[in-house]
């Protein structure tokens, strides 16, 4: 989302402005920013570990070369590998409640979601919680998007509504999620 050079711009097509280096979605509770957030003095820290994973689908149903687990592995040449077909998503189940603050993703250029939509839910069965749209940039760079919300939830889902890919495939080599545990 944000341009390497840090210049303010607008992106075609979309809501999103750039004010010095965070990017707003007007209406909605996503932006995008580098800062580092702390909660009564603790740092923030990874929430994936903690969480249940699910995805939409595995390309050629083959999790043993692109499955899931390959997002958190930390590895540079492995990744989540979806199949054709929009939409796709990704979803967290925690054991506990959590506020997640921003979340960290790195697609593969061409095969990026180019129109996502963040929701959350405070337990099973409850209503939802909407977070909105964000536009992540078609390229191989690490992006983070910066919850602004203060909602505690158990359930987590980041939906693909469209992707750079004709065939719609998304791929991801990392996502991350940070926050608190409550």
């Amino acid at each position: 989302m944000s341009s390497a050079s840090g210049s303010p711009r607008t992106q075609s097509g979309s809501a999103m402005t750039q004010d010095g280096s965070a990017m707003t979605q007007s209406g909605s509770a996503v932006t995008q920013s580098g800062s580092a957030a702390t909660q009564s003095g603790s740092a923030m820290k990874s929430l994936v570990a903690s969480a249940t994973v699910k995805v939409s689908s595995v390309w050629k149903h083959n999790p043993m070369k692109s499955g899931k687990y390959f997002m958190f592995d930390g590895e540079e040449e492995t990744a989540w590998n979806s199949a054709q077909g929009i939409p796709q998503w990704i979803s967290f189940e925690f054991d506990h409640p959590v506020h997640i603050h921003e979340v960290h993703m790195q697609f593969h250029g061409g095969f990026v979601g180019s129109l996502c939509h963040m929701t959350g839910k405070q337990r099973v069965g409850g209503e939802p919680i909407d977070f909105g749209d964000f536009y992540p940039e078609d390229n191989n760079a690490e992006q983070i998007f910066v919850l602004s919300i203060a909602e505690k939830i158990t359930r987590f889902r980041v939906l693909f509504r469209k992707s750079t890919d004709f065939y719609g495939r998304i791929t991801l080599y990392k996502v991350d999620l940070l926050g608190f545990t409550c």
